[in-house]
């Protein structure tokens, strides 16, 4: 994104990551399913995910919290599926959190241009890997180090990420470097010590 910025407005593009503090979670029991969390929209790509949960493959559930208009939509799914995917309703506080602590990766297949979702910067302070789709800026969040995966706006790509994001030793990676990806980009204190540092090069570049 940033690079297509800078090709538009012909000058070079500094980027400074969001910031976001580490959510408050309380008990967490992982339990092996995937989050959305949300406005049950379909700008979010929230239908799409839907579809991609009737591919039987997918053993995982998927849990999802928020409010919309795709609420009808979310609870035939919830029936279709036999409760694999569950509707939780608008969750705030540490009962969200938890809920996205326990999970395999956190969903965000928006189709519009995303810049820096907060919930997706929250997840990677818990160390849950993100699944995101190429619009916008949420490439750049699962970059640097590797820490989700980026997949096509359609059910079978979606679908197929899931699958992937489930192998062991990939998420095992995957959240190893979610904690460094927020430590290091997002976290308030670097966010602050890079801002300082990206004014220092812009006063020495003006000097």
């Amino acid at each position: 994104m940033a690079g297509r910025l800078s090709h538009f407005l012909g000058i070079e593009a500094k980027v400074l990551p969001n910031f976001a503090g580490a959510p408050d979670v309380g008990p967490v029991k992982p339990g092996g399913h995937f989050s959305f969390v949300g406005v049950l929209e379909r700008n979010k790509g929230l239908h799409l995910l839907l579809d991609a949960f009737m591919d039987e493959r997918i053993d995982q559930g998927l849990h999802i919290m928020g409010r919309g208009s795709l609420e009808p939509l979310v609870k035939e799914a919830e029936r279709r599926t036999s409760g694999r995917v569950s509707y939780k309703g608008f969750l705030e506080g540490s009962a969200l959190w938890s809920e996205v602590a326990g999970s395999q990766a956190l969903v965000c297949p928006s189709t519009g241009n995303e810049n820096s979702p907060l919930a997706c910067i929250e997840a990677l302070a818990l160390g849950v890997p993100l699944l995101v789709s190429s619009r916008g800026g949420l490439p750049e969040l699962v970059q640097d180090p590797e820490c989700g995966l980026v997949a096509d706006l359609d059910p079978g790509s979606i679908a197929e990420a899931l699958i992937r994001i489930s192998e062991p030793s990939l998420r095992e990676r995957l959240t190893r470097n979610a904690f460094i990806r927020y430590q290091t980009n997002h976290k308030p204190g670097s966010y602050v010590e890079s801002y300082l540092r990206m004014c220092k090069e812009i006063e020495l570049e003006a000097s």
